[in-house]
């Protein structure tokens, strides 16, 4: 890299003496462990990125910089890393010379990336030693750069042999608990080197994403990759100057100071600088001086002045680019996107609509509604009202983005109507009939300057409810069976209860009279009819998403019976004036339970628990009541269950109460046969009381524990 020089002149007049600066050599080792150790903050990174820097050089002092450089990458079973350029390569005696003496560079006046003379012994960074292979005028030359006693380091000949190959190859062992961070920073290094190098086939490689490509050498840095600087009110994302394949943070505190801008270009900088942008600096057009670390700038005043320039340039073409998208729009939305996004564009008005005059958002009146499409059935019309509270979501409950309402995306077509006499919702349906997603009312106070302008431009996205026919709702006449009729819609509405949502038993059909309703509109979840069963479609009647003529404690009880007779069950919900609509196929939930009432019945009775004294299994209960000693394990809960029958009330029994059927009683009399059973098992193997049953396994047979009590008696 070429490297500003300026000229010196020193006043020497009234000088006697004079004294030079210099390194003595005792202190020599500390001098280069200071360059080649501590210059690095990520040591590992500064050997990739070094090595990798110093390879793309030779192939462009060379003329072969379209070829990619190669890298062995290492991996747990061979922890090497191998980079290896295609250039000139390094004569022997110019490793004597220049390759071990820090601070010699034979880059200094050229375009190339290097010029400290400190990268090549970057690898001392990370460990003492490393190999340096270089094919140069028929040879093969192999090294061991080694840090010695006196920790200055030398480098050793140790083979050479003849070759018809050129270039360097530099070699290093790597620490297997190494292996996977090493192989993260080859990835980062090799994703902003203009040409990608060629990597073993251990390392699946994808260049790093830079993001949005703006300009040719400008790109917008992914969001999840961007990185924020300051707070989050004044701040913004890191801008970064690539250069020679490294890229460096800029610091917007030093860029531009000392340097004369406009207040114009330090205003479009500052937008600029904050964006979070890859921007690339030509290092024969506008080089920067880098740290010798190579990982920031140093601003010095050369710096500054092409920095300044880099970006007016940019600031320029952006401008320019922005415009031209912005001239050949042609939508409202396509010129609107370019317009809120744009940077520098000069340009506001397209078409005759003055862009300028327009905020990004549209506030509403607070009695705004805003209607929209059932997204499971095309019937069904909902509606919600603005108020001041946000959603957190797309946007707040009072304001709606200027692009929404022109059309984005599945919102497209949104329309604010102007409230005037006679029914709304009639109306509000042939827009959406018409292909509106959303509907927004508004009264004469919702009419802000802002939408007075909206209407100017777009009126036929602003209409006035008078203007608008009127669409009803095709309605059908059912007979009842005492041979009246009665209206009712022709399409009924289904809901299914959200059995997905936590607690839906417990709080999602409280008693509205108890106020404990929660969120009583989530827990009910729109169905398509081609989604329905086939036959015993289970419904309750609602109101308001509450079930009618049930109790918040009665629909508890029939959610439980209805578990204990069929786990998959679904319960719908309708509307009163759609109820006789319904077909046989549909069945009232309590009537449900009532059709099933035997297979309820007998549940209920093998699952009731007899005495919560006794702890044996449900499935050891049921064997106990059929008198059938299956395992040891059966015998044990028989031993156990020593204590005074007490029947338990639980929820079975109010699930038995929907059915009248006298729970209780059954249980009662099956605890009596079975108590009587113990009794005579006891008698016959009074042993059982003295057994440790826990010393035998539940799978131990009934014909063996037989045996071994038959034994102990």
């Amino acid at each position: 890299m070429k490297l500003h020089k300026t000229d010196r002149q020193i006043d020497t007049s009234g000088i006697s003496e004079k004294g030079s600066f210099g390194i003595d050599r005792e202190d020599m080792s500390f001098i280069a462990r200071l360059l080649r150790d501590d210059m690095y903050s990520d040591k590992m990174l500064a050997v990739v990125r070094e090595y990798c820097t110093n390879a793309v050089d030779a192939h462009q002092k060379r003329g072969i910089g379209e070829v990619p450089i190669r890298i062995k990458v290492p991996t747990s079973m061979e922890p090497v890393l191998k980079i290896r350029d295609f250039g000139a390569g390094i004569a022997k005696e110019e490793i004597f010379d220049r390759y071990v003496k820090y601070g010699k560079s034979d880059k200094r006046d050229s375009d190339l990336n290097g010029y400290f003379g400190i990268g090549c012994k970057a690898g001392f960074a990370y460990g003492d030693s490393f190999i340096v292979r270089t094919f140069h005028d028929g040879t093969e030359s192999v090294f061991s750069a080694q840090i010695g006693e006196d920790q200055l380091g030398g480098i050793f000949l140790l083979s050479e042999q003849d070759t018809t190959e050129t270039g360097l190859e530099i070699e290093i062992e790597i620490q297997v608990r190494d292996v996977d961070a090493f192989q993260s920073r080859i990835k980062q290094v090799c994703s902003f080197l203009a040409v990608t190098p060629i990597l073993s086939k251990e390392l699946e490689f994808e260049p790093y994403n830079k993001g949005k490509e703006l300009l040719e050498g400008v790109y917008e840095i992914p969001e999840d990759d961007r990185e924020h600087f300051g707070s989050y009110n004044s701040g913004g994302y890191i801008t970064y100057a690539v250069m020679g394949g490294v890229r460096y943070p800029i610091d917007q505190s030093l860029a531009y100071e000392g340097i004369q801008y406009s207040d114009e270009l330090t205003k479009q900088c500052q937008i600029l600088l904050k964006k979070g942008l890859y921007i690339e600096f030509d290092m024969a057009e506008f080089p920067l001086v880098m740290h010798p670390s190579r990982e920031r700038l140093v601003y010095e005043r050369t710096t500054k002045l092409n920095l300044k320039g880099r970006f007016k340039e940019v600031i320029e073409e952006l401008g320019m680019r922005e415009g031209a998208d912005f001239a050949k729009a042609t939508t409202a939305l396509e010129a609107w996107n370019v317009y809120d996004n744009a940077l520098f564009m000069a340009k506001t008005v397209w078409k005759n609509i003055v862009f300028k005059r327009l905020d990004p958002k549209v506030n509403m009146a607070q009695d705004s509604r805003r209607y929209y499409v059932d997204p499971y059935l095309k019937d069904k019309i909902k509606t919600k009202l603005f108020n001041s509270s946000t959603s957190g979501g797309y946007y707040s409950e009072r304001t709606i983005p200027i692009r929404h309402l022109l059309g984005d995306g599945d919102d497209k077509n949104a329309v604010i109507v102007e409230k005037g006499e006679g029914q709304m919702l009639p109306r509000v349906r042939t827009l959406l009939n018409e292909g509106f997603v959303n509907v927004y009312v508004t009264g004469d106070k919702g009419l802000t300057e802002q939408n007075v302008i909206l209407k100017e431009y777009f009126p036929s996205r602003f209409l006035h409810s008078d203007d608008i026919e009127q669409t009803k709702v095709p309605r059908t006449v059912v007979t009842k069976s005492d041979g009246t009729t009665r209206v009712v819609r022709s399409t009924v509405r289904y809901h299914k209860l959200d059995k997905n949502r936590e607690n839906y038993i417990s709080q999602r059909w409280e008693n509205s009279k108890d106020e404990t309703m929660w969120n009583a509109g989530n827990m009910w979840v729109a169905v398509a009819e081609d989604d329905l069963p086939a036959k015993d479609k289970i419904y309750v009647v609602t109101s308001r998403n509450r079930p009618v003529d049930y109790s918040s404690f009665e629909v508890k009880n029939v959610i439980g019976a209805l578990d204990i007779i069929n786990k998959d069950w679904e319960i719908f919900s309708v509307k009163k004036a759609d109820e006789e609509s319904l077909d046989e196929t549909w069945i009232e939930a309590k009537a449900y339970i009532q059709k099933h009432k035997s297979e309820l019945q007998r549940m209920l009775t093998l699952q009731k628990q007899i005495n919560q004294k006794i702890e044996i299994s449900l499935a050891s209960k049921r064997t106990l009541l059929f008198g059938n000693y299956a395992n040891a394990y059966d015998l044990r809960g028989a031993h156990y269950g020593e204590g005074d029958y007490e029947y338990q009330h639980t929820s079975h029994d109010y699930y038995a109460k929907l059915i009248d059927f006298d729970l209780k009683g059954v249980v009662d009399k099956q605890a009596e046969d079975w108590l009587g059973k113990r009794k005579v098992l006891l008698d016959t193997y009074p042993v059982l009381k003295y057994i440790d049953w826990k010393a035998y396994s539940k799978t131990e047979t009934y014909a063996e524990m037989k045996t071994a009590i038959i034994a102990s008696k």
